[in-house]
């Protein structure tokens, strides 16, 4: 059968359409199986494909997975089975102890990086981090932070403008305006560390520590506040009244 001019621009222009269409239906690189993240559970569920991009959009009690970690949110965006946007009510779980409380949440699921903000609590064990933004690394297990935040064990209460939080290893990093207080003392520092484990602050630049009767300065040492045992070097001064030491 011979085909006519016009209907030879008319099978064109429908075979132009088709390959238009499965160039925007190809499915991307499957990710490796360690890094997808599962949908558990959601109310609602639409999966869309936008180029070279698979959607899928969650909505109602949603519940991610990906290996021992479970997300929960009220709606979320997964791009390609690797990638999550998450807002509302989010929650990190890892292992047994750890929870990341957020409104929002931003995790690759190649890198494992979480960037959560809005209202941002860290738990491990009896430690919590509060903090307006705050990223997690879920392989090094290593949170950071830039906006300021502060740390609560028992009593005891550290802040400072940046961070670093070694969940594994249970220590913490605090730089930049850092204030400690406690019902025994308050500290004021530049840098200083804490072990969570032993509960004992170590002074890595100029530190003032205030007690009821004393101000201590110093610029290396350390203080047990278990034991109450304590270690003051490096240009150390001992003030008590109106005696300087």
């Amino acid at each position: 059968m011979n085909i006519t001019r016009p209907q030879w621009i008319l099978a064109g222009v429908f075979l132009f359409w088709v390959h238009a269409l499965a160039a925007q239906t190809v499915s991307p690189k499957p990710s490796k199986p360690g890094q997808r993240i599962k949908v558990v559970h959601s109310l609602e569920f639409l999966v869309l494909q936008e180029g070279e991009n698979n959607l899928q959009k969650l909505n109602g009690r949603v519940e991610l997975r990906q290996d021992s970690v479970f997300m929960y949110c009220d709606s979320a965006l997964i791009q390609n089975e690797t990638q999550v946007y998450a807002y509302h009510n989010v929650v990190i779980q890892q292992g047994d102890s750890l929870r990341v409380f957020a409104d929002t949440l931003e995790y690759d699921g190649i890198t494992r990086l979480a960037i959560l903000e809005g209202n941002v609590i860290l738990v491990n064990k009896e430690q919590k981090i509060f903090t307006d933004h705050l990223e997690y690394d879920l392989n090094t297990r290593i949170a950071r932070y830039f906006t300021g935040a502060t740390l609560v064990n028992d009593s005891l209460q550290l802040s400072s403008k940046r961070g670093f939080y070694y969940a594994k290893e249970q220590e913490a990093y605090f730089r930049d305006s850092v204030v400690v207080t406690d019902p025994k003392f308050s500290l004021k520092a530049d840098t200083l560390k804490f072990n969570v484990a032993t509960k004992t602050v170590f002074f890595l630049g100029p530190t003032i520590l205030n007690t009821d009767s004393s101000k201590i300065y110093c610029e290396s040492g350390y203080y047990d506040t278990q034991k109450e045992l304590a270690q003051f070097a490096q240009n150390a001064q001992y003030l008590q009244g109106d005696q300087k030491r």
